[in-house]
């Protein structure tokens, strides 16, 4: 179960990265501009922008190690937690590209899938953490992300 949601969300996330470098159209048939694809990704980055901006870089060191623990699966699941906070809607001031941003989140969410997709080892407490990661990803970041690319073409209309 563990390994299909991992590749269903890879499968998104390579979608949206492909979106992010305009190689490929929304949902493979709407054109987003410019302005638009940057409404979608400042609005990930617009509550706590350095504190999310400190996790994605932990996450960063986190995954260089080829063989994950538990300890680490349960570190990538808590700065996840945090780069997928929520606040109050309104735009702080961005001093990094938010499209720049968003294309290394959702490499590092790609590589979070890969690892869990590749990992045999079995115990509850790793499947129940490989779980929750690859619910995170989904419910905070896929999820949000698509109704939030989905809300622009509705709005060009």
């Amino acid at each position: 179960m563990g390994k299909d949601l991992a590749l269903k969300e890879l499968e998104f996330l390579e979608h949206f990265l492909r979106i992010n470098r305009s190689q490929q159209p929304v949902f493979n048939s709407f054109v987003l501009q410019k302005e638009q694809l940057r409404q979608c990704n400042i609005q990930l980055w617009s509550f706590r922008t350095l504190d999310k901006f400190t996790a994605l870089y932990q996450l960063h060191d986190v995954l260089q190690d080829t063989k994950v623990s538990d300890l680490t699966l349960y570190a990538l699941l808590e700065k996840l937690n945090l780069l997928f906070a929520k606040g109050p809607d309104f735009e702080e001031s961005m001093v990094m590209d938010s499209k720049l941003l968003t294309i290394a989140l959702i490499e590092v969410l790609i590589r979070i899938c890969r690892i869990i997709s590749c990992d045999s080892t079995d115990s509850k407490v790793r499947h129940s953490l490989r779980k929750s990661i690859l619910l995170s990803i989904h419910v905070q970041f896929t999820r949000e992300y698509a109704l939030k690319l989905w809300e622009q073409i509705e709005d060009q209309d």
